[in-house]
């Protein structure tokens, strides 16, 4: 037995001697890749760095940022890599996307390290394969970092070989990749399915449990969202409109079930209501971009949550207004920069830039007396604080930027909003952290109102007008107002108005009115809108009884509206004197001369009929002249339309339908749309449960919100003009449906009030036809 025992051991020896050459003959031909599976010691700025050692690669060709890249954040992003020992290189294959370069460096104690290959860029599009076999080096650290690039940076797979394989290129498994910015829209989409099916789902007749398991679906599809929203982080600005057109869908969608449904197939009040709010709240967010700052800070060199852009404008504006008032600030910017940089203003001639008294473009060498001369309105102490405020926003924005906004308009806020920015910004120099802090007002302002809104017409109206607010793209312009100082303050104001009406402190709203006028003007509108349902009664009076009622009587029946005009108007009185004072009287004759200038222009941006009618192009007054008959016509039937849905209405809804007219009459830019974040108060709403009255009430919620996801396709539009005539189109659209709804509702009532005056004796000369008590109420 012994032999054989041997032979046996014998044998077995050389079984696992062979495999062992076996072995080493396979790792010396066809080598292994050392950073197989291995995780990264360290990555800065890098993002999903796991990815780039997991043995998988995409197919050649596909998106930059796909589910199976790593994403580097910037040139100074690094990962590093531990090999445990100190291990001899000699050739790496690396997948980047095409027009990047990279470079692998290698160290033996982690600090001292030697460049051993750079991958090059490749000519053809999306991510390509690089590998070389001529690579020396030897050490236990391996360092992999972007050496340039145009900043779309991703690696999905990096590989190393201490002997290069035989086959080289190593057959590296290639799988299709999704770009991770359409796999966030599409579990946005995702996401949206699942909360309608869960609201179509929860059956008020149904036991409260089923609640539970139909809300599996949309905890399964957020969380899904919250990973894509992750991967793709920060979200692109497509991204960031898709959100908002799925949560505007959403929300149409929800109203338009509840409105519709059988009886028995009714969805439950907590079930609309919780997904309006997650609406609301979505739509909040993606107006603040899901987050992520939106603006670049070049002397940081990170994102930043300022507005530089608005803040450039309105900062120095406002602060310096008795020596630059409306016209002056880029000839002192330019002799601010001449004055930094030593360069004389000979030596700037050719940089262009607008003459805001003309509004025409000019150069430094034909505006350079102007320029020279703008010293004088300063004093010694006052011209050294605007060089170093000047110099804050050109350090920020980066100088190339902040000249090339040198062709703005420029600030036009009345002298109220100047005056108390005035105040303000005079207190402190301009820096980040004191503009962070300004910020802070306008979304302390916004959730006052929406607060107020919930308190005083119920929580669904308060998140139907949130998600309108947020997921409307008019003030989109390339960005929005998150991270300025007090942009929408007269907002706020009109919404404070409208809660007041709600709650009959006829004084406090046409005050809010007021000041919300004083500092935008067109908020105005809103107090001819609470004159309308006072008109009616005054018309119905007259036409029954033949002749003007009293003054007396005319007080005592519209008390409400004559307190509110003597609130707007102590408000308005007293905010000129104050600007007047902070300023000058000088500051109203002159911002007239701004909004005359500004007016007499065609613009880029404005949102209005007569947009529709007549385009923006440069010959817009012309083709507006051509086509005023059809304008004025236009203009004529959506105001009486407007007229007939005041008819009867409580005062707040008639100072929201009064909002309507701002783009029916006027020529506003896109920003001040904003406004129809407040249109749904103008619906009739149930007291019991705060949701439309009827089928017209609820068309124009549906309207707004079908409008606010329609929008996201004007997004995809590159061309800055046919993108504000689509949004244009799309608002006059759904302000003239919304308003034949309610007047095919309303206007046989009126018809009714008017025929009556053939069947009212006149010995009766106080009989009226009284207003509909289900409107009225």
């Amino acid at each position: 037995m012994r032999p054989a025992s041997s032979s046996r051991v014998a044998l077995a020896g050389v079984v696992i001697a062979c495999a062992l050459a076996l072995l080493a003959g396979c790792r010396a031909e066809g080598g292994v890749n050392l950073l197989s599976g291995l995780a990264a010691s360290q990555a800065e700025g890098v993002t999903r760095p796991e990815l780039v050692t997991d043995g998988v690669a995409a197919r050649e060709g596909n998106r930059w940022n796909s589910h199976r890249a790593a994403i580097f954040a910037s040139l100074e992003s690094v990962l590093l890599f531990d090999l445990g020992r100190s291990q001899t290189v000699r050739a790496a294959w690396l997948q980047a996307d095409n027009n990047d370069e990279y470079e692998l460096s290698i160290s033996e104690d982690g600090k001292k390290y030697e460049s051993v290959w750079k991958a090059p860029n490749s000519g053809q599009a999306g991510l390509r394969d690089r590998f070389s076999d001529k690579i020396e080096g030897r050490g236990r650290y391996l360092r992999l970092k972007p050496l340039r690039g145009d900043g779309n940076l991703a690696v999905t797979e990096l590989a190393v070989y201490e002997q290069a394989p035989s086959a080289f290129p190593p057959p590296i498994p290639h799988r299709t990749s999704q770009p991770l910015d359409v796999m966030l829209r599409n579990r946005a989409l995702l996401l949206g399915l699942a909360l309608v099916t869960f609201v179509a789902l929860a059956w008020r007749r149904l036991p409260k449990l089923w609640l539970l398991p139909i809300s599996v679906l949309p905890v399964l599809a957020a969380v899904d969202f919250a990973r894509a929203l992750l991967d793709d982080w920060p979200a692109g600005a497509r991204e960031v409109s898709f959100v908002r057109g799925t949560v505007a869908a959403v929300a149409a969608i929800v109203v338009v079930l509840e409105a519709s449904l059988p009886e028995r197939f009714k969805p439950r009040r907590i079930a609309v209501a919780g997904v309006l709010g997650i609406c609301g709240v979505g739509a909040l967010l993606a107006f603040y971009n899901l987050g992520h700052p939106q603006f670049y800070d070049q002397k940081l060199g990170a994102w930043t949550p300022v507005h530089h852009l608005d803040l450039r404008q309105y900062y120095a504006t406002a602060k310096y207004f008795p020596e630059i008032g409306y016209f002056r600030i880029y000839e002192a910017d330019l002799a601010a920069y001449s004055e930094d940089i030593g360069v004389s203003l000979e030596g700037l001639g050719d940089q262009s830039f607008r003459n805001l008294h003309t509004n025409r473009f000019t150069t430094v060498r034909e505006r350079s007396a102007a320029i020279a001369e703008v010293k004088q309105h300063f004093s010694a102490e006052r011209w050294q604080a605007y060089r170093n405020d000047a110099r804050h926003f050109r350090e920020t924005m980066g100088t190339s930027h902040w000249l090339e906004t040198m062709v703005d308009l420029g600030g036009n806020a009345t002298p109220v909003w100047i005056a108390i920015a005035h105040l303000m910004f005079n207190s402190f120099e301009a820096s980040n952290r004191a503009f962070l802090i300004t910020g802070l007002l306008d979304p302390l302002l916004l959730l006052v109102m929406f607060g107020a809104i919930g308190r005083c017409f119920g929580w669904r109206a308060m998140f139907v007008c949130m998600t309108v607010f947020g997921a409307n793209d008019f003030i989109m312009f390339g960005t929005n107002w998150g991270g300025a100082t007090l942009r929408h303050d007269w907002l706020a104001y009109l919404g404070l108005g409208a809660c007041a009406l709600r709650r009959e402190r006829w004084l406090l709203a046409g005050a809010l009115f007021g000041m919300a006028a004083s500092i935008r003007a067109f908020p105005g509108l809103a107090l001819v809108g609470t004159l309308l349902p006072a008109a009616w009664w005054l018309a119905e009076r007259v036409w029954n009884d033949r002749r003007l009622p009293s003054l007396r009587t005319m007080i005592a029946e519209q008390r409400h509206v004559l307190r509110v005009l003597i609130g707007g108007a102590a408000a308005l009185v007293v905010l000129a004197l104050f600007s007047s004072l902070v300023l000058s009287p000088q500051a109203w004759p002159s911002w007239v001369q701004k909004v005359s200038l500004l007016d007499a222009d065609a613009h880029v941006n404005p949102v209005s009929l007569r947009t529709v009618i007549a385009g923006s192009d440069s010959d817009r007054s012309w083709m507006l002249t051509a086509r005023l008959p059809l304008f004025i016509a236009c203009a004529l039937l959506l105001s009486g339309l407007l007229a007939v849905a005041c008819r009867g209405k409580r005062p707040e809804q008639a100072a929201m339908f009064g909002l309507m007219l701002l783009p029916i009459l006027l020529y506003p830019a896109n920003y001040y749309l904003h406004l129809v974040c407040l249109l749904p108060l103008a619906a009739v709403l149930r007291s019991e449960d705060a949701r439309p009255r009827d089928a017209a009430d609820n068309w124009l919620w549906f309207l707004l919100l079908a409008m606010c996801a329609a929008q996201y396709f004007t997004v995809l539009i590159s061309d800055q003009r046919l993108h504000f005539y689509f949004a244009s189109f799309l608002l006059i659209a759904t302000l003239t449906g919304a308003l034949i709804a309610i007047a095919r509702r309303d206007g046989p009532a009126i018809v009714r009030a008017f025929a009556l005056r053939s069947s009212v004796p006149e010995s009766q000369p106080g009989a009226v036809l009284p207003s509909r008590p289900d409107i009225a109420a």
